[in-house]
Protein backbone atom coordinates (compact mmCIF):
# COMPACT_ATOMS: atom_id res chain seq x y z
CA UNK A 1 0.00 0.00 0.00
CA UNK A 2 2.57 2.72 -1.17
CA UNK A 3 -0.24 4.86 -2.34
CA UNK A 4 -1.65 4.70 0.53
CA UNK A 5 1.45 5.99 2.15
CA UNK A 6 2.37 8.45 -0.02
CA UNK A 7 -1.32 10.27 0.17
CA UNK A 8 -1.23 9.84 3.74
CA UNK A 9 2.30 12.00 3.93
CA UNK A 10 0.99 14.78 1.43
CA UNK A 11 -1.69 15.21 3.35
CA UNK A 12 0.19 15.31 6.56
CA UNK A 13 2.10 18.16 4.64
CA UNK A 14 -0.35 19.95 3.18
CA UNK A 15 -1.86 20.14 6.76
CA UNK A 16 1.44 21.44 8.25
CA UNK A 17 1.84 24.31 5.75
CA UNK A 18 -2.03 25.27 5.63
CA UNK A 19 -2.57 28.67 7.97
CA UNK A 20 -5.03 28.04 10.09
CA UNK A 21 -7.46 30.71 8.51
CA UNK A 22 -7.38 28.60 5.37
CA UNK A 23 -7.99 25.32 7.02
CA UNK A 24 -11.27 27.42 8.67
CA UNK A 25 -12.01 27.90 4.92
CA UNK A 26 -11.40 24.48 3.05
CA UNK A 27 -13.99 23.14 6.61
CA UNK A 28 -16.56 25.62 5.48
CA UNK A 29 -16.74 24.60 1.86
CA UNK A 30 -17.10 20.69 3.15
CA UNK A 31 -19.97 21.53 5.31
CA UNK A 32 -21.45 23.58 2.24
CA UNK A 33 -20.93 21.19 -0.08
CA UNK A 34 -21.44 18.11 2.43
CA UNK A 35 -25.32 18.22 2.91
CA UNK A 36 -28.11 21.50 2.69
CA UNK A 37 -28.83 20.99 6.45
CA UNK A 38 -24.27 21.66 7.15
CA UNK A 39 -24.65 24.34 4.64
CA UNK A 40 -26.42 26.90 7.11
CA UNK A 41 -24.24 25.62 10.12
CA UNK A 42 -21.51 26.84 8.09
CA UNK A 43 -22.67 30.18 7.22
CA UNK A 44 -23.83 30.65 11.12
CA UNK A 45 -20.62 29.13 12.84
CA UNK A 46 -18.46 31.69 10.34
CA UNK A 47 -21.54 34.45 11.35
CA UNK A 48 -20.86 33.59 15.16
CA UNK A 49 -17.23 34.00 14.65
CA UNK A 50 -17.20 36.76 12.96
CA UNK A 51 -19.40 38.90 15.38
CA UNK A 52 -17.39 37.39 18.35
CA UNK A 53 -14.25 38.53 17.21
CA UNK A 54 -15.89 42.14 16.24
CA UNK A 55 -17.08 42.73 19.47
CA UNK A 56 -13.89 42.36 21.65
CA UNK A 57 -12.10 44.55 19.02
CA UNK A 58 -14.76 47.16 19.91
CA UNK A 59 -14.71 46.76 23.33
CA UNK A 60 -10.91 46.82 23.16
CA UNK A 61 -10.78 50.06 21.70
CA UNK A 62 -10.49 51.85 24.68
CA UNK A 63 -9.19 55.36 23.42
CA UNK A 64 -12.65 56.03 21.34
CA UNK A 65 -15.20 53.63 23.08
CA UNK A 66 -17.67 51.21 22.04
CA UNK A 67 -20.00 53.46 20.27
CA UNK A 68 -17.48 55.80 18.69
CA UNK A 69 -15.94 52.36 17.45
CA UNK A 70 -18.74 50.95 16.13
CA UNK A 71 -19.47 54.10 14.52
CA UNK A 72 -16.53 54.06 12.49
CA UNK A 73 -16.73 50.22 11.76
CA UNK A 74 -19.79 51.12 10.07
CA UNK A 75 -18.20 54.17 8.29
CA UNK A 76 -15.45 51.95 7.02
CA UNK A 77 -17.88 49.50 5.59
CA UNK A 78 -20.37 51.77 3.55
CA UNK A 79 -16.82 53.45 2.10
CA UNK A 80 -14.71 50.09 1.67
CA UNK A 81 -17.09 47.06 1.18
CA UNK A 82 -18.48 46.42 -2.30
CA UNK A 83 -21.07 43.84 -0.38
CA UNK A 84 -22.34 45.79 2.71
CA UNK A 85 -24.92 48.14 1.48
CA UNK A 86 -27.10 46.13 -0.98
CA UNK A 87 -26.28 42.96 1.12
CA UNK A 88 -28.05 45.48 3.90
CA UNK A 89 -30.72 46.44 1.66
CA UNK A 90 -31.71 42.95 0.73
CA UNK A 91 -31.93 42.14 4.32
CA UNK A 92 -33.96 44.98 5.65
CA UNK A 93 -36.08 44.22 2.34
CA UNK A 94 -37.04 40.71 3.25
CA UNK A 95 -37.50 41.15 6.55
CA UNK A 96 -39.65 43.94 6.56
CA UNK A 97 -41.98 42.12 3.49
CA UNK A 98 -42.57 39.09 5.86
CA UNK A 99 -43.33 41.14 8.47
CA UNK A 100 -45.79 43.09 6.84
CA UNK A 101 -47.67 40.31 4.81
CA UNK A 102 -47.71 38.35 8.45
CA UNK A 103 -45.79 35.51 7.37
CA UNK A 104 -43.60 35.35 10.23
CA UNK A 105 -42.20 31.27 8.68
CA UNK A 106 -40.01 33.82 6.16
CA UNK A 107 -37.85 35.28 9.43
CA UNK A 108 -36.25 31.77 9.64
CA UNK A 109 -34.21 31.74 6.36
CA UNK A 110 -34.18 35.16 6.73
CA UNK A 111 -32.27 34.87 9.83
CA UNK A 112 -31.18 31.35 9.68
CA UNK A 113 -29.06 31.74 6.03
CA UNK A 114 -29.38 35.34 4.85
CA UNK A 115 -27.93 36.83 7.73
CA UNK A 116 -25.40 34.59 8.56
CA UNK A 117 -24.68 34.34 4.84
CA UNK A 118 -24.02 37.92 4.39
CA UNK A 119 -22.05 38.18 7.87
CA UNK A 120 -19.42 35.99 6.72
CA UNK A 121 -19.41 37.36 3.19
CA UNK A 122 -18.24 40.54 4.69
CA UNK A 123 -15.96 39.14 7.19
CA UNK A 124 -14.21 36.63 4.66
CA UNK A 125 -14.32 40.22 2.62
CA UNK A 126 -12.72 42.74 5.31
CA UNK A 127 -10.08 39.60 6.49
CA UNK A 128 -9.06 37.88 3.34
CA UNK A 129 -6.00 39.32 1.24
CA UNK A 130 -5.92 38.75 -2.07
CA UNK A 131 -3.95 35.16 -1.58
CA UNK A 132 -6.73 33.73 0.60
CA UNK A 133 -9.09 34.37 -2.14
CA UNK A 134 -6.85 32.52 -4.44
CA UNK A 135 -7.04 29.78 -1.98
CA UNK A 136 -10.61 29.80 -2.47
CA UNK A 137 -10.66 29.02 -6.02
CA UNK A 138 -8.04 25.89 -5.23
CA UNK A 139 -9.70 24.84 -2.60
CA UNK A 140 -13.22 24.57 -4.73
CA UNK A 141 -11.27 23.23 -7.77
CA UNK A 142 -10.15 20.52 -4.89
CA UNK A 143 -14.00 19.61 -4.29
CA UNK A 144 -15.07 18.33 -8.23
CA UNK A 145 -13.82 14.99 -7.23
CA UNK A 146 -15.03 14.33 -3.93
CA UNK A 147 -18.72 15.87 -5.22
CA UNK A 148 -18.61 13.55 -8.16
CA UNK A 149 -17.35 10.33 -6.12
CA UNK A 150 -20.46 11.41 -3.57
CA UNK A 151 -22.65 11.35 -6.92
CA UNK A 152 -21.79 8.03 -8.21
CA UNK A 153 -21.63 6.59 -4.70
CA UNK A 154 -25.57 8.09 -4.25
CA UNK A 155 -26.79 6.90 -7.39
CA UNK A 156 -25.27 3.10 -6.36
CA UNK A 157 -26.26 2.82 -2.85
CA UNK A 158 -29.46 5.74 -2.66
CA UNK A 159 -31.17 5.95 -6.00
CA UNK A 160 -33.88 8.52 -5.59
CA UNK A 161 -36.42 6.80 -7.89
CA UNK A 162 -38.06 10.47 -8.43
CA UNK A 163 -35.30 11.54 -10.24
CA UNK A 164 -34.42 8.03 -12.03
CA UNK A 165 -30.83 7.90 -13.43
CA UNK A 166 -30.24 11.53 -12.68
CA UNK A 167 -26.97 12.23 -10.49
CA UNK A 168 -27.23 14.34 -7.69
CA UNK A 169 -25.00 13.67 -4.66
CA UNK A 170 -24.88 15.36 -1.27
CA UNK A 171 -27.30 18.01 -3.24
CA UNK A 172 -30.02 16.08 -3.22
CA UNK A 173 -31.68 17.57 -6.19
CA UNK A 174 -29.84 16.85 -9.98
CA UNK A 175 -30.43 20.74 -11.05
CA UNK A 176 -28.94 21.89 -7.13
CA UNK A 177 -25.78 19.74 -8.24
CA UNK A 178 -25.90 21.16 -11.79
CA UNK A 179 -25.63 24.76 -10.40
CA UNK A 180 -23.05 23.56 -8.00
CA UNK A 181 -20.58 22.57 -11.01
CA UNK A 182 -21.48 25.71 -12.75
CA UNK A 183 -19.88 27.46 -9.78
CA UNK A 184 -16.69 24.96 -9.19
CA UNK A 185 -15.85 24.35 -12.68
CA UNK A 186 -14.94 27.95 -13.76
CA UNK A 187 -12.74 28.20 -10.49
CA UNK A 188 -10.84 25.53 -11.73
CA UNK A 189 -10.56 26.62 -15.44
CA UNK A 190 -9.06 29.39 -13.98
CA UNK A 191 -6.80 27.61 -11.77
CA UNK A 192 -5.52 25.75 -15.05
CA UNK A 193 -3.68 28.84 -16.08
CA UNK A 194 -1.17 28.99 -13.03
CA UNK A 195 -0.03 25.39 -12.68
CA UNK A 196 2.72 25.16 -14.58
CA UNK A 197 3.82 21.12 -13.18
CA UNK A 198 2.65 18.14 -16.10
CA UNK A 199 1.36 16.18 -13.52
CA UNK A 200 -0.31 18.99 -11.93
CA UNK A 201 -1.80 20.03 -15.08
CA UNK A 202 -3.10 16.62 -15.87
CA UNK A 203 -4.80 16.75 -12.30
CA UNK A 204 -6.49 19.49 -13.12
CA UNK A 205 -7.42 18.40 -16.45
CA UNK A 206 -9.00 15.28 -15.37
CA UNK A 207 -11.01 16.95 -12.64
CA UNK A 208 -12.44 19.79 -14.83
CA UNK A 209 -13.40 16.56 -17.39
CA UNK A 210 -14.88 14.41 -14.63
CA UNK A 211 -17.01 17.99 -14.07
CA UNK A 212 -18.60 18.49 -17.29
CA UNK A 213 -19.14 14.82 -17.44
CA UNK A 214 -20.95 14.77 -14.21
CA UNK A 215 -22.97 17.89 -15.27
CA UNK A 216 -23.98 15.93 -18.29
CA UNK A 217 -25.43 13.49 -15.99
CA UNK A 218 -27.52 15.72 -14.19
CA UNK A 219 -30.05 16.12 -16.76
CA UNK A 220 -30.31 19.06 -15.83
CA UNK A 221 -30.89 21.81 -19.40
CA UNK A 222 -30.66 24.83 -17.89
CA UNK A 223 -27.88 23.64 -16.45
CA UNK A 224 -26.24 22.63 -19.19
CA UNK A 225 -26.71 25.74 -21.26
CA UNK A 226 -26.41 28.01 -18.01
CA UNK A 227 -22.10 25.88 -18.04
CA UNK A 228 -22.03 26.92 -21.58
CA UNK A 229 -22.45 30.05 -21.25
CA UNK A 230 -20.48 30.73 -18.58
CA UNK A 231 -17.45 29.00 -20.23
CA UNK A 232 -18.07 31.08 -23.26
CA UNK A 233 -17.91 34.15 -20.90
CA UNK A 234 -14.35 32.50 -19.47
CA UNK A 235 -12.60 31.62 -22.57
CA UNK A 236 -14.24 35.31 -24.16
CA UNK A 237 -12.34 37.09 -21.09
CA UNK A 238 -9.38 35.00 -21.47
CA UNK A 239 -9.00 35.83 -25.59
CA UNK A 240 -8.75 32.06 -26.05
CA UNK A 241 -9.80 31.89 -29.80
CA UNK A 242 -9.84 28.12 -30.29
CA UNK A 243 -12.25 26.71 -27.71
CA UNK A 244 -14.65 29.44 -29.11
CA UNK A 245 -13.76 28.21 -32.92
CA UNK A 246 -14.59 24.73 -31.79
CA UNK A 247 -17.72 25.68 -29.99
CA UNK A 248 -19.08 27.27 -32.67
CA UNK A 249 -18.57 24.88 -35.77
CA UNK A 250 -20.09 21.76 -33.14
CA UNK A 251 -23.28 23.82 -33.27
CA UNK A 252 -22.78 24.27 -37.16
CA UNK A 253 -22.17 21.05 -37.58
CA UNK A 254 -25.43 20.23 -35.26
CA UNK A 255 -27.02 22.71 -37.37
CA UNK A 256 -26.37 21.52 -40.79
CA UNK A 257 -26.77 17.88 -39.62
CA UNK A 258 -30.20 18.89 -39.01
CA UNK A 259 -30.90 20.62 -42.21
CA UNK A 260 -29.65 17.65 -44.41
CA UNK A 261 -30.71 14.96 -42.39
CA UNK A 262 -33.41 16.01 -40.21
CA UNK A 263 -34.92 12.88 -38.87
CA UNK A 264 -31.51 11.12 -38.63
CA UNK A 265 -30.36 13.90 -37.05
CA UNK A 266 -33.04 14.61 -34.39
CA UNK A 267 -32.89 11.28 -33.08
CA UNK A 268 -29.82 11.65 -32.53
CA UNK A 269 -30.31 14.91 -30.54
CA UNK A 270 -33.17 13.15 -28.84
CA UNK A 271 -30.31 10.77 -27.75
CA UNK A 272 -28.24 13.39 -26.66
CA UNK A 273 -30.00 16.25 -25.10
CA UNK A 274 -31.58 15.52 -21.44
CA UNK A 275 -35.16 14.41 -21.41
CA UNK A 276 -35.86 16.46 -24.94
CA UNK A 277 -39.75 14.44 -24.44
CA UNK A 278 -40.45 17.03 -21.88
CA UNK A 279 -39.31 19.62 -22.73
CA UNK A 280 -43.04 21.50 -24.32
CA UNK A 281 -44.54 19.98 -20.78
CA UNK A 282 -41.73 22.39 -18.87
CA UNK A 283 -42.16 25.20 -20.72
CA UNK A 284 -45.95 25.63 -20.75
CA UNK A 285 -45.44 24.62 -16.67
CA UNK A 286 -42.75 27.44 -16.00
CA UNK A 287 -44.67 30.06 -18.03
CA UNK A 288 -47.90 29.08 -15.36
CA UNK A 289 -45.67 29.56 -12.49
CA UNK A 290 -44.18 33.12 -14.16
CA UNK A 291 -47.71 34.14 -14.60
CA UNK A 292 -48.76 33.36 -10.57
CA UNK A 293 -45.54 35.28 -9.66
CA UNK A 294 -46.62 38.04 -12.07
CA UNK A 295 -50.27 38.65 -10.96
CA UNK A 296 -49.08 38.39 -7.16
CA UNK A 297 -46.68 41.14 -7.94
CA UNK A 298 -48.68 43.24 -9.73
CA UNK A 299 -50.71 43.45 -6.76
CA UNK A 300 -47.99 45.08 -4.83
CA UNK A 301 -44.79 45.50 -6.72
CA UNK A 302 -43.13 47.78 -3.58
CA UNK A 303 -43.50 45.33 -0.87
CA UNK A 304 -42.13 41.92 -0.97
CA UNK A 305 -44.29 38.81 1.07
CA UNK A 306 -40.94 37.14 2.65
CA UNK A 307 -38.94 34.41 1.65
CA UNK A 308 -40.27 30.97 0.48
CA UNK A 309 -43.70 32.40 0.40
CA UNK A 310 -44.44 31.50 -3.19
CA UNK A 311 -45.77 28.36 -2.38
CA UNK A 312 -48.47 30.03 -0.48
CA UNK A 313 -50.49 31.45 -3.76
CA UNK A 314 -50.05 28.21 -5.43
CA UNK A 315 -51.64 25.88 -2.98
CA UNK A 316 -54.88 26.15 -5.33
CA UNK A 317 -53.30 25.54 -8.01
CA UNK A 318 -51.93 22.18 -10.22
CA UNK A 319 -48.46 23.60 -9.16
CA UNK A 320 -49.07 22.93 -5.83
CA UNK A 321 -45.70 21.42 -4.74
CA UNK A 322 -43.50 23.90 -6.35
CA UNK A 323 -41.54 26.03 -3.92
CA UNK A 324 -40.43 28.48 -6.42
CA UNK A 325 -41.64 30.23 -9.29
CA UNK A 326 -38.43 28.86 -11.51
CA UNK A 327 -37.35 32.25 -11.99
CA UNK A 328 -35.03 34.06 -9.90
CA UNK A 329 -36.21 37.86 -10.77
CA UNK A 330 -39.30 37.09 -10.50
CA UNK A 331 -38.64 35.42 -7.34
CA UNK A 332 -36.40 38.14 -5.96
CA UNK A 333 -39.41 41.02 -6.41
CA UNK A 334 -42.35 38.60 -5.31
CA UNK A 335 -40.35 37.22 -2.09
CA UNK A 336 -38.30 40.52 -1.27
CA UNK A 337 -40.02 43.43 -3.16
CA UNK A 338 -38.34 45.69 -5.26
CA UNK A 339 -36.29 47.26 -3.11
CA UNK A 340 -34.26 43.64 -2.56
CA UNK A 341 -34.73 42.71 -6.94
CA UNK A 342 -33.16 46.64 -6.95
CA UNK A 343 -30.10 45.10 -4.33
CA UNK A 344 -29.23 41.87 -5.39
CA UNK A 345 -28.84 42.72 -9.30
CA UNK A 346 -26.89 45.82 -7.69
CA UNK A 347 -24.64 43.50 -5.77
CA UNK A 348 -23.71 41.57 -8.52
CA UNK A 349 -23.82 44.19 -11.17
CA UNK A 350 -21.03 46.15 -9.23
CA UNK A 351 -19.20 43.23 -9.34
CA UNK A 352 -19.05 42.37 -12.79
CA UNK A 353 -18.42 45.68 -14.51
CA UNK A 354 -15.82 45.93 -12.17
CA UNK A 355 -14.87 42.54 -13.26
CA UNK A 356 -14.73 43.61 -16.52
CA UNK A 357 -12.88 46.83 -16.22
CA UNK A 358 -9.75 44.83 -14.02
CA UNK A 359 -9.48 42.26 -17.13
CA UNK A 360 -6.72 44.00 -19.23
CA UNK A 361 -3.56 43.76 -18.08
CA UNK A 362 -4.16 42.27 -14.12
CA UNK A 363 -1.92 38.76 -13.70
CA UNK A 364 -5.15 37.53 -12.41
CA UNK A 365 -7.38 37.64 -15.13
CA UNK A 366 -7.58 33.66 -15.05
CA UNK A 367 -9.43 34.31 -11.34
CA UNK A 368 -11.46 37.33 -12.74
CA UNK A 369 -12.56 35.25 -15.83
CA UNK A 370 -13.82 33.13 -13.86
CA UNK A 371 -15.32 34.56 -11.40
CA UNK A 372 -17.78 36.54 -14.66
CA UNK A 373 -17.84 33.07 -16.14
CA UNK A 374 -19.60 31.40 -12.86
CA UNK A 375 -21.86 35.02 -12.38
CA UNK A 376 -23.19 34.23 -15.79
CA UNK A 377 -23.94 30.83 -15.57
CA UNK A 378 -25.82 31.68 -12.35
CA UNK A 379 -27.60 34.58 -13.64
CA UNK A 380 -28.12 32.77 -16.67
CA UNK A 381 -29.83 29.92 -15.01
CA UNK A 382 -31.79 32.12 -13.15
CA UNK A 383 -34.09 32.67 -16.34
CA UNK A 384 -35.55 29.25 -15.58
CA UNK A 385 -34.66 28.17 -11.87
CA UNK A 386 -34.38 29.62 -8.61
CA UNK A 387 -30.52 29.01 -7.92
CA UNK A 388 -30.46 30.71 -4.92
CA UNK A 389 -33.69 29.02 -3.29
CA UNK A 390 -30.68 25.75 -1.99
CA UNK A 391 -28.71 26.75 1.17
CA UNK A 392 -25.68 25.00 -0.31
CA UNK A 393 -25.89 27.53 -3.58
CA UNK A 394 -26.80 30.32 -1.45
CA UNK A 395 -23.38 29.67 0.69
CA UNK A 396 -21.13 29.05 -1.80
CA UNK A 397 -22.47 31.97 -4.30
CA UNK A 398 -21.88 34.24 -1.04
CA UNK A 399 -18.15 32.85 -0.41
CA UNK A 400 -17.98 33.83 -4.36
CA UNK A 401 -18.80 37.15 -4.27
CA UNK A 402 -16.81 37.81 -1.09
CA UNK A 403 -13.79 36.36 -2.95
CA UNK A 404 -14.13 38.14 -5.86
CA UNK A 405 -14.73 41.27 -4.06
CA UNK A 406 -11.17 40.60 -2.54
CA UNK A 407 -9.56 39.90 -5.47
CA UNK A 408 -10.70 43.19 -7.16
CA UNK A 409 -9.14 45.10 -3.82
CA UNK A 410 -11.05 47.83 -1.91
CA UNK A 411 -13.64 49.84 -3.33
CA UNK A 412 -12.18 53.13 -1.81
CA UNK A 413 -9.00 53.15 0.07
CA UNK A 414 -9.11 54.13 3.91
CA UNK A 415 -8.19 57.47 4.76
Amino acid sequence: MTWLRGLHDWLASVQRTMPARHRWLLLALVLVVLSPYTAPVAMIGIAAVAAARTLRSLRADRAKGFLRASTDGITALVRESRLFLPGLVLFVSATASAVVYGHWASLLPTFGLLLPAGVAALWFERTWNRDDALHFAHYASLLLLPVAAAALLQMALFPVPVFGTRLSGTFWNPNVLAIALELLLPMAMALFYHVWSRAGKAMLLFSISIGWILLYFTGSRSGALAAIAGAAVFFLCMSERRPLTIGLGIVAVALIAVAVGHEEAILVLKTLIPRLSTVTLEIHSRMSLWRIAWTEILRDPWIGRGLLAFPLYVQSTPFADRPHSHDLYLNFWLETGLAGLVAFLWMVGNLAARLVRSLRGSPLRPYLSGGLAAMTAMLVHGITDMPLMNTQIAALFALLLAGLSVVLGPKRKAP
